[in-house]
């Protein structure tokens, strides 16, 4: 291939629907059942172009059973676009529970294979420190 090569496709579900933020961990299995159907779409679509991955949002885990649909979700994503070469990363935001190095570690250890899309900004911006965003560089697939 000549040129420039597309490094990353993103993914955004970032939009409220019935006050929950991302379709991937909506309480309502139908949802979810076509978010993932757009996602084998994503899929496809990053294998064409010939790009090694995709990202998307975390999702919030704003509590327990959010936090289990969004494991649920992500495994099969991961292991979905797996079976295309095609890796799976979320970009954390500093919004709310996800904006916490921790908690996105914990998340990664949740979901085998699950790698970051990271921006540092998102998190030094609003006070974490930097030493604290560099441990996720271990499990970063795409920086930007």
């Amino acid at each position: 291939m000549r040129g420039i090569g597309v490094a990353d496709v993103y993914v955004n579900e970032d939009v409220v629907v019935d006050d929950v933020w991302s379709l991937h961990n909506h309480p309502d299995p139908d949802r979810r059942a076509a978010s993932r159907s757009c996602f084998c779409g994503v899929v496809d679509y990053v294998r064409e172009l010939g790009s090694s991955g995709v990202s998307m949002a975390a999702g919030g885990l704003h509590d327990e059973a959010c936090r289990r649909r969004s494991v649920e979700e992500l495994r099969w994503r991961v292991d979905y676009a797996l079976t295309s070469d095609v890796r799976v990363s979320i970009e954390p935001y500093n919004d709310g529970d996800v904006g916490r190095p921790a908690v996105i570690e914990d998340l990664l250890e949740a979901v085998p294979g699950l790698e970051l899309t990271l921006d540092h900004s998102h998190f030094t911006r609003v006070g974490v420190p930097l030493a604290d965003v560099e441990s996720l560089l271990q499990r970063t697939r795409h920086l930007h």
